[in-house]
């Protein structure tokens, strides 16, 4: 039996905070990070060898009066030969007119929708899936209204990866428009570090779902999976369902790169916090594999605050000892410098990683809030 002394605490105390900064860089701090062939490592490859391309947008009415710049934005992109499917996606009537002139103006623009009514569970699904089997193309890449790409030819980006590593789905980087405020800083980093997540379970052969939008993937891997979703009633997260716990995972990459970047403005305070609550009561359905890395999200939470905690207990401890002896040896002070280069890395690693991350994305640097965050969210 280990007898520990009153004197011993305080190494017991560092020991326990060396674990914790071990658990936190295995459970979250490694996710931070940009890993080898998931960004510009994308080879050139000759345009005319590139497969023909569908872009299905779904949509529901209500967004009609602004899809006309949307869909502008998708006529831009460097590919050479695609097509745009607008796929309706509620069960209102559909604006003939509008749909009409949307078709005279933009070339190779075609477009469908679910019948009025329709009695089906989840009528976004069925819109997106009627809008992928009408597609000509054998690939099919899925872009919601509001979603605009950074940099012209993305689909290249996307396509070429795919093509060269014989992937099945690939998932482009998703965010939304940084306006430099507290609450876009808090937006941008939610969804840029569940990303982070998503592309260390695919180069580690493991999928955990996806975005819904910037989603490049074979038209007979969704037709061949889709049916898995037909009763689902969920109106959130069809794609993200789909791809969670896929046993071809394997075939799953997620890009994270400046020139494959999708930006979506930011939303309301108010559909932001519904936004966030769906997310967190659609993620208590998926599969077992995610609930492990959501598991792995609290856990790291825990020893943050564990790691903090025993900050504190070391501090107390070394000034109550000061106050009893009225002296500073040098035993203490080697132990006081262990406790600061400790303490100090629990601050500076989530720093330093995701500031490599932002800066080869393009996006602007988060200083200390990563260690805040993760301390003070759920």
């Amino acid at each position: 039996m280990v007898n520990l002394a009153f004197t011993d605490l305080p190494h017991v105390l560092l020991g326990l905070m060396f674990v914790c900064l071990l658990l936190l860089y295995r459970w979250q701090w490694r996710d931070y990070t940009i890993l080898p062939g998931a960004y510009g490592q994308v080879e050139g490859r000759d345009c005319e060898a590139l497969p023909r391309l569908s872009i299905i947008v779904p949509y529901v009415q209500h967004q009609m009066g602004d899809i006309e710049d949307f869909l502008a934005s998708l006529y831009t992109y460097d590919y050479p030969d695609y097509e745009v499917i607008l796929t309706k996606c509620d069960t209102e009537g559909i604006d003939k007119e509008r749909l009409a002139h949307l078709c005279k103006r933009f070339l190779h623009l075609r477009s469908t929708g679910i019948p009025k009514d329709s009695p089906y569970a989840n009528p976004y699904w069925l819109g997106l899936t009627l809008g992928v089997r009408a597609a000509y193309g054998e690939w099919v890449v899925v872009m919601p209204p509001g979603a605009f790409a950074a940099s012209t030819d993305w689909l290249q980006h996307m396509m070429s990866l795919a093509l060269r590593e014989h992937l099945q789905v690939v998932q482009a980087y998703v965010n939304f428009a940084d306006e430099h405020t507290r609450r876009s800083r808090r937006a941008v980093y939610e969804r840029l570090r569940q990303q982070l997540m998503r592309q260390r379970a695919s180069h580690r052969g493991r999928s955990v779902g996806s975005e819904t939008t910037g989603v490049l993937m074979r038209k007979d891997f969704f037709m061949s999976h889709c049916q898995s979703l037909r009763n689902m009633r969920s109106p959130f997260g069809g794609l993200d369902y789909m791809l969670d716990g896929q046993p071809e995972s394997g075939k799953l990459h997620v890009l994270l790169s400046p020139e494959t970047t999708l930006l979506q403005p930011l939303p309301s305070r108010r559909v932001m916090k519904t936004y966030r609550h769906t997310i967190r009561k659609a993620s208590q359905k998926k599969s077992l594999r995610f609930q492990l890395y959501r598991l792995r999200s609290h856990g790291a939470r825990l020893l943050l605050w564990c790691h903090l905690l025993l900050a504190i207990a070391y501090t107390t401890f070394s000034v109550h000892d000061f106050a009893r002896t009225h002296c500073y040896t040098l035993s203490a002070l080697m132990l006081d410098s262990v406790f600061l280069l400790l303490f100090v890395t629990a601050l500076l690693v989530p720093t330093l990683r995701m500031r490599r991350c932002v800066k080869r994305l393009g996006e602007r640097r988060f200083g200390l809030y990563p260690y805040f965050f993760d301390l003070l969210h759920v």
